[in-house]
């Protein structure tokens, strides 16, 4: 394929001969035929075999935050047995256009490395190449294009903000109630053994503990805190805007954080995903980082079983309505706590106070407005201190 340049040597050729003809000048047909003569030996160069290139890439975080840095480390490999020439590079990133790079002659075996950074101003995925190589002639007439095989996905994840995870007593509203939760439970967590002593529940006896001793022994246990967290993501609500959303996506993918560094059993429920069990927070960002918005109402909200400890439900909405409609919804086990956030735009009339509270005396809603407000009513719910 001719280039500008090809294209304009061959324009000029034309001209020189045509203008030699008209005014008889020798020199200019020489010159005009030398062109020609030049681009189509920049054709004949251009149909020489292809080198045999490989590429591996490494992308340095593996997951990157929105506005994180994240870069991408390129390695060029001559695969063939001659030596290559000097190369043009294109590697296309996603959407977002590509990054240029100049590969120079290669021997067989030898490697020349590169690096560029990926744009990280929004969340999802973002495809890195097949790499787009170009060759030209020494001349620049004539170029010849083809593709590396081979392609990597990298991931921007939403960023987090700082959530603390509620524990039973706490001074906040929802501490509380997993104080008083617990303490309607018998109490299943082991504490310590001991002596028996007059007045303990004899059905605390540990039999197996006794008869290895001369005297009796009692298990101990303690209120239970929080053993289960399952974070709900409504996207299909229309309610939502572009803004909302995000902040709804930021708030799940925050909590799921939360609740999985406090190493509880964690489960992330939104459209199409349904992930669960402990260190799940990468696993459950990679999902976020591409969820959108619509899709069919997704509405699970399992509660737990007795065995399986104390649990909280969260429910990211878009509306204030919404939100005190999850957190109102009837059916709930005794073991379960749910807290529906809604993360839709402000009221103008709405007060800066901490508006947190129980919904008919069955769940909690917490105002996301923005991300500087939940913080704030997440920490007084939790805490009562709005950290």
């Amino acid at each position: 394929m001719l280039t500008r340049h090809g294209w304009s040597a061959v324009a000029l050729a034309v001209g020189l001969i045509a203008a030699g003809r008209v005014v008889a000048v020798v020199e200019l047909y020489v010159i005009g035929a030398s062109l020609l003569t030049a681009v189509a030996l920049a054709l004949v160069a251009a149909r020489l075999p292809l080198p045999s290139l490989g590429v591996d890439r490494a992308a340095s975080p593996t997951l990157a935050g929105v506005g994180e840095p994240l870069r991408v480390e390129l390695v060029v490999r001559n695969t063939g047995d001659r030596t290559s020439q000097r190369l043009l590079l294109w590697e296309p990133v996603g959407d977002e256009g590509g990054a240029p790079m100049l590969a120079p002659r290669l021997a067989p075996g030898s490697t020349a490395g590169a690096g560029y950074r990926v744009p990280t101003e929004r969340r999802g995925q973002l495809l890195l190449g097949p790499l787009q190589v170009e060759r030209l002639d020494p001349l620049g007439l004539c170029r010849r294009r083809f593709e590396v095989p081979g392609t990597e996905e990298v991931v921007v994840v939403p960023p987090r903000i700082a959530l603390r995870f509620p524990v039973a007593g706490q001074g906040g509203l929802l501490g509380q109630r997993l104080a008083a939760r617990a303490l309607g439970r018998s109490g299943t967590e082991f504490h310590s053994q001991r002596a028996y002593v007059a007045g303990d529940d004899t059905r605390r006896i540990n039999w197996k503990s006794s008869a290895r001793t001369d005297s009796l022994v009692v298990t101990e246990t303690r209120a239970e805190g929080l053993r289960r967290c399952t974070v709900l993501l409504d996207s299909s609500d229309p309610a939502y805007d572009d803004e909302a959303f995000e902040r709804a996506v930021i708030v799940a993918a925050s909590l799921v954080a939360a609740a999985d560094e406090s190493g509880v059993d964690t489960r992330l429920v939104a459209d199409g995903v349904e992930l669960a069990g402990r260190g799940v927070t990468a696993a459950a960002l990679r999902c976020l980082a591409g969820i959108e918005r619509g899709g069919p109402p997704h509405d699970d909200r399992r509660s737990g079983r007795s065995d399986e400890g104390l649990g909280l439900i969260v429910i990211i909405c878009a509306t204030a309505h919404a939100a005190q409609r999850a957190a109102s919804a009837p059916g709930r086990s005794p073991d379960d706590t749910v807290v529906a956030v809604h993360c839709g735009a402000a009221d103008i009339t709405a007060s800066t106070q901490p508006s947190t509270g129980l919904v008919h005396g069955l769940g909690f809603v917490v105002d996301a407005s923005s991300l500087e407000r939940m913080q704030v009513e997440w920490g007084h719910l939790v805490s009562g201190t709005g950290t």
